[in-house]
């Protein structure tokens, strides 16, 4: 009672609030302090990791984090990017320079309608991959994949061609600019029986090595065919 009363007669005299908390502060342990500047002359193959980076500055891993999370310290993902030269830099600009409308590069350049190109690129894919992730049920068991070595799992090359599709005024698809996705593979008779398939018979198979004829064979007897295939009636001619 008699606290209370002092409390009260305390903020009463001097007419504000009167703190009656017990909280004590500017006590405690103080925060450790990094020497920043440190960072600038350690070298970065010895900053790949947080557990490097905190030896190198002698402090905890925890203080460390507590510097990453406040953005003090920042994490970058660093990508090797290619050596050019003067006379590769000046190709692709005029790669670049190629794709704007010429008529009006001298006012509001623009790049070209592209309705006249298709676009051809290769891809390597994986007929297995070593990790796969999948959603399963408590109750379900866990899938099994095997192969006879994951060093050396096969892979196929598939050579890709697709252009700019066209829509009519209504906005319905009048050609989705698809041209087709070529695997990379020959037909080769099994050259011995097993208890698969007995011999003679024909195995798809990838091919492994990838010249400039396969891809001109290819070329020529896949992707031509297909673009006079799907290729517009009405733009026959423009590309």
């Amino acid at each position: 009672m008699r606290t209370v009363q002092r409390i009260w007669k305390l903020a009463d005299n001097k007419g504000v609030h009167a703190d009656v908390s017990s909280k004590k502060v500017n006590c405690g342990r103080k925060r450790v302090q990094v020497d920043f500047d440190r960072m600038r002359d350690i070298p970065l193959k010895k900053r790949t990791t947080v557990r490097d980076l905190s030896t190198e500055l002698n402090v905890s891993l925890g203080t460390l984090a507590r510097y990453i999370k406040s953005k003090r310290i920042r994490k970058h993902s660093n990508a090797i990017k290619p050596l050019l030269t003067e006379e590769n830099k000046k190709g692709r600009l005029q790669f670049c320079i190629s794709m704007l409308e010429s008529s009006s590069i001298d006012y509001d350049p623009i790049f070209k309608g592209m309705y006249n190109t298709i676009h051809i690129d290769e891809k390597w894919f994986q007929l297995k991959e070593k990790c796969k992730k999948f959603y399963l049920l408590q109750d379900e068991e866990d899938p099994i994949r095997t192969c006879k070595s994951k060093n050396f799992i096969p892979k196929v090359m598939f050579l890709a061609a697709i252009a700019r599709p066209r829509f009519d005024a209504q906005g319905n698809v009048l050609f989705d600019g698809k041209i087709g996705i070529f695997p990379l593979v020959t037909q080769e008779p099994a050259k011995r029986s097993s208890v698969n398939r007995p011999a003679g018979t024909l195995e798809t198979k990838p091919i492994q090595s990838v010249t400039k004829s396969v891809i001109r064979t290819f070329l020529l007897e896949k992707v031509l065919p297909a673009i006079k295939e799907k290729w517009p009636r009405e733009e026959i001619g423009r590309i």
